[in-house]
C-alpha cells in the first residue's frame, strides 16, 4: 500500500518534480513498502567517504573514530556505527547515486546558505555542493529493492562529513534526544545511544515505567536491528497515545507535520501496532504531564468553532440573542469544554472587564498587564484570555477596563494567534468567530488573563520556557531545529556553524524555545568573530550582547550609530567643533543648549576619562550609553533586551531607538534609512546555532 505524500503532489508536466519514494505520481505503478526502521539516518555499506589517506568504505569504518572532512572544509573527528537494517532510497545527484535511508539529511545550498533536506523531500534542481566549490543537481529520488545494514558517521561540530567523490552529506542525530530536552527546558542528561538501547544505558537518569506520560521516551528494542524511540505527544481518552518520531512516514494527526503518529496499544501489546518490536518502558521527563489536558480542549473547541457566527454562542451561554458576543463565546467554550471551568477558574460573566477582573480579585487566575498599560513584555500563552483596550482614556476605572476579548490559540515568535467571537464586523449579527494574529506589542492590548489551569488539570507549559510544546502544530522545519539545537546548549556562536537561525523556519513552540535562548541575559557573551562585521561594530555588539542586550537589540543600536558617527568613536560633528557646540562620540551626544556647559556630551566626555580620553574610549561610551539606557530611557532599553533574534526584530529595535533615543531631525527619512541598515548589519551577523 502507498504511503500517504507529504505534500501536495505536483502536476505530472512539471519538469522539476520529483517521483517521491513517499507517494505521488509513480511512473512505474509500484506500490512502495514502508519499513519503520528509520530513526538514524543513514547510507548503504558501499558508500565511500573521504579519508585522510583516501577513499574508504562506510562499512569498514565501523567502531573507528576517523578524521573526516568537513563543509568548512576542516578534518575533524567522527565515530561511525552501524544502525541496523533498513530499506534504501537512491539519490541521483549530477551522474553519481546514493543509497541512503529515507530520512538522510542533505546540506541543500541556497548561494552562500544551506539548510538540512530529508531526502524524501527533496526536489529535483536542489544544489548540493561539492567540497572543491562546485555545484551538483538532484536529479530524482527513487524508491530501490534494496533492504541491507546502513551505516552513517557523527561529527558533533557541523553534522556534515564528504563522501569520496567530494559531494558534502550530513551525519546522524538524535530527534529524540532534542525533543525530550525541548519538553525539559533544557539540554537532558540522556546518553544518546541506538533506540534499542536508550532505556538501559539511561537506566537511573530518569523515572521510569510502563504507564504512558506526556513529555516521556517511549523505547522499544528490535532484535538484530537498532530498535526505536519516540516522544509521547498526547494521551486519548481511548487509551491510545500519539508520539513523535525521527523521520516516519506514518500519516500525522496533523496535516503536513509527518513527525507525529498515532500508536494504539496498553502495556500488554507493548504500545505499539506493528510486528517485532520489543517495548522496554517509558523514560520520564521531569516536565512532563499524566492524563488528559483539559486547556488543550478549551482551545481545540474554541478552535472548532471558526467562521460561524454567534447563534451557537448565544444559545449555550445563555446570553440573549444579538448582543455583543465576545465574552459570551469564551462563556460558552468554556461550559461546553467541562463542567469545571467556568465559575471555577473563569467568572461567569459576560463582560470583559469583569471577567479580567473578578478573575484576578477572587483567586480563580492572574492578570497580566499588556502594551497598553505599559508592559511590552507580557509573555501570553495558550489557553490565555487577551483583552483589548482600542483607545487611550483617563477615565478608564482601572487597569482590568477593556472593549473586547478573546482567547490565546499559540505564540509564534513576537505574533499572537487568538480566537475571538464576534470579530470582524460592526454588527453582532454580522460578526463571525475568527482566528486572528497581532504583534506582542500592538498598542491595544490591554493584558491577559490567565486562568489556574492546574487547579483542574489543564497545564500550558513545560516549564523551561517553550510554551504549549505538547499541543503546538510542528512541521518538518521543527524537526530540523530539533536535530541540531540541543547538542551544545543553545549556545549561540557563529564561529562553529554554518546553519543560520535565518534560513531554518522554525516554528511555533521551538521558536519561542530558541528565542528566549538567545535572548542574551546579563553574562552570556557571544562570539562573533567569524561574521562578516568590521571591527568596531562587531565589538560593540559583543558588549552589549554581554550585558543583556539581544543581538537584534545590538544590531538595532549599531544601525544607528552608524549613521550618527561611522562608527568613529572620536568624531566630533561636522561644521562644529566641541567649543560651538558639536555633538561628540558614538551617538554624537549633544549638550542643550549646544554651547552650554553641561549636558548628555559633557556627562559622556567626564564618564569616559575626560580630554582626551573619551575619544579612544570604545567601551566607555557604550557603557555610558547603558548607563543612559537604564536611568532615562527604559522603555527603550527593556524592548533591546527582549526583542527576538530575526532580522525585523533588529528593525523594530533600530527604529525604537532612533525615535526615542536619537530623536533626529527628518524622521521619516532616517527611520527608512537606518531600518536598512539594521537589515544590512544583521545580514552581516546572522546568529547561528553551535552543534
Amino acid at each position: 500500500m502507498a504511503i500517504t505524500p507529504k505534500y501536495t503532489t505536483p502536476s505530472r508536466n512539471n519538469k522539476y518534480y520529483i517521483a517521491k519514494a513517499a507517494g505521488g505520481y509513480n511512473p512505474s505503478g509500484l506500490s512502495y513498502p514502508h519499513y519503520p526502521f528509520v530513526m538514524p539516518n543513514c547510507f548503504s555499506g558501499d558508500t565511500k567517504v573521504m579519508t585522510p589517506w583516501g577513499s574508504e568504505r562506510i562499512d569498514n569504518l565501523v567502531g573507528d573514530i576517523v578524521n573526516v572532512c568537513c563543509i568548512d572544509g576542516q578534518w575533524r573527528p567522527a565515530k561511525f556505527k552501524c544502525f541496523g537494517t533498513q530499506q534504501l532510497f537512491e539519490v541521483k545527484i549530477g551522474d553519481s547515486s546514493y543509497f541512503c535511508t529515507s530520512n538522510h539529511r542533505w546540506p541543500i545550498f541556497n548561494q552562500a546558505n544551506y539548510q538540512f533536506i530529508e531526502t524524501l523531500d527533496l526536489q529535483c534542481g536542489d544544489l548540493v555542493k561539492n567540497i572543491d566549490g562546485y555545484y551538483e543537481q538532484v536529479r530524482y529520488v527513487r524508491y530501490v529493492n534494496r533492504l541491507e545494514p546502513v551505516y552513517c558517521a557523527t561529527e558533533p561540530e557541523t553534522s556534515t562529513f564528504v563522501l569520496a567523490n567530494g559531494i558534502i552529506t550530513g551525519n546522524c542525530v538524535s530527534f529524540a534526544w532534542g525533543r525530550f530536552s525541548e519538553i525539559l527546558g533544557e539540554p537532558c542528561k540522556l546518553q544518546q545511544a541506538n533506540g534499542g538501547q536508550m532505556f538501559s544505558v539511561n537506566k537511573g537518569v530518569y523515572d521510569t515505567g510502563d504507564v504512558p506520560a506526556i513529555g516521556a521516551m517511549a523505547c522499544w528494542a528490535m532484535p538484530g536491528e537498532a530498535g526505536h524511540v519516540a516522544i509521547v505527544e498526547e494521551i486519548n481518552e481511548d487509551g491510545s497515545i500519539y508520539t513523535s518520531n525521527s523521520g516516519w512516514g506514518w500519516q500525522s494527526k496533523y496535516p503536513q507535520s509527518q513527525w507525529v503518529r498515532k500508536v494504539h496499544g496498553t502495556k500488554s501489546n507493548g504500545w505499539t501496532d506493528w510486528g517485532g518490536y520489543i517495548f522496554q518502558g517509558f523514560i520520564y521527563n521531569p516536565n512532563g504531564q499524566f492524563g488528559s489536558n483539559l486547556l488543550k480542549q478549551f482551545v481545540d473547541n474554541a478552535e472548532s468553532h471558526i467562521g460561524e457566527n454567534g447563534d451557537w454562542t448565544w444559545k449555550t451561554s445563555g446570553l440573549g440573542r444579538g448582543q455583543p458576543w465576545c465574552a459570551a463565546f469564551v462563556m460558552a467554550v468554556g461550559k461546553s469544554t467541562a463542567n469545571n471551568i467556568i465559575g471555577n477558574i473563569i467568572p461567569n460573566t459576560f463582560s470583559s472587564s469583569t471577567l479580567a477582573r473578578e478573575g484576578a480579585k477572587s483567586g480563580m487566575g492572574t492578570w497580566i498587564p499588556g502594551p497598553h498599560r505599559g508592559n511590552y513584555n507580557a509573555k501570553p500563552q495558550s489557553g490565555d484570555m487577551i483583552l483589548f483596550r482600542w483607545e487611550y482614556s483617563s477615565s478608564d476605572p482601572d487597569q482590568y477596563f477593556s472593549d473586547h476579548v478573546g482567547i490565546v490559540k499559540e505564540v509564534i515568535g513576537d505574533t499572537v494567534w487568538t480566537i475571538e467571537g464576534n470579530s470582524g464586523s460592526g454588527s453582532n449579527y454580522d460578526s463571525r468567530v475568527k482566528s486572528n494574529s497581532y504583534h506582542l506589542r500592538n498598542n491595544s492590548i490591554n493584558g491577559y488573563y490567565r486562568p489556574n489551569w492546574a487547579k483542574i488539570g489543564g497545564y500550558a507549559s513545560s516549564g523551561g520556557g517553550g510554551g504549549l510544546l505538547y499541543t503546538m502544530e510542528n512541521t518538518r522545519e521543527d524537526a530540523i531545529v530539533r536535530e541540531v539545537a540541543y547538542l551544545s546548549g543553545f549556545k549561540p556562536s557563529i564561529s562553529k556553524t554554518n546553519i543560520k537561525l535565518s534560513v531554518i523556519n522554525y516554528t511555533s513552540a521551538l521558536a519561542g524555545l530558541l528565542n528566549g535562548q538567545l535572548t542574551a541575559t546579563t553574562g552570556v557573551s557571544v562570539d562573533l568573530s567569524n561574521s562578516n562585521l568590521d571591527e568596531v561594530p562587531r565589538q560593540i555588539i559583543e558588549h552589549l550582547t554581554s550585558k543583556g542586550i539581544t543581538i537584534a537589540g545590538a544590531v538595532g543600536v549599531c544601525a544607528n550609530i552608524k549613521h550618527e558617527s561611522g562608527f568613529q568613536c572620536g568624531i566630533v560633528e561636522y561644521g562644529y567643533t566641541l567649543a560651538t557646540g558639536g555633538g561628540a562620540g558614538l551617538c554624537q551626544w549633544t549638550n542643550y543648549p549646544r554651547t552650554s556647559a553641561s549636558g548628555r556630551r559633557t556627562n559622556m566626555i567626564n564618564y569616559c576619562g575626560g580630554e582626551p580620553a573619551w575619544r579612544t574610549n570604545l567601551t566607555g561610551q557604550v557603557n555610558f550609553l547603558l548607563h543612559e539606557l537604564t536611568t532615562g530611557y527604559t522603555k527603550t532599553y527593556d524592548m533591546l533586551r527582549t526583542a527576538p533574534n530575526t532580522e525585523q526584530g533588529a528593525v523594530d529595535c533600530a527604529v525604537q531607538f532612533l525615535t526615542d533615543f536619537e530623536r533626529p531631525a527628518n524622521l521619516a527619512y532616517n527611520r527608512q534609512v537606518r531600518s536598512e541598515t539594521a537589515r544590512e548589519l544583521w545580514a552581516q551577523v546572522v546568529p547561528q546555532l553551535t552543534i
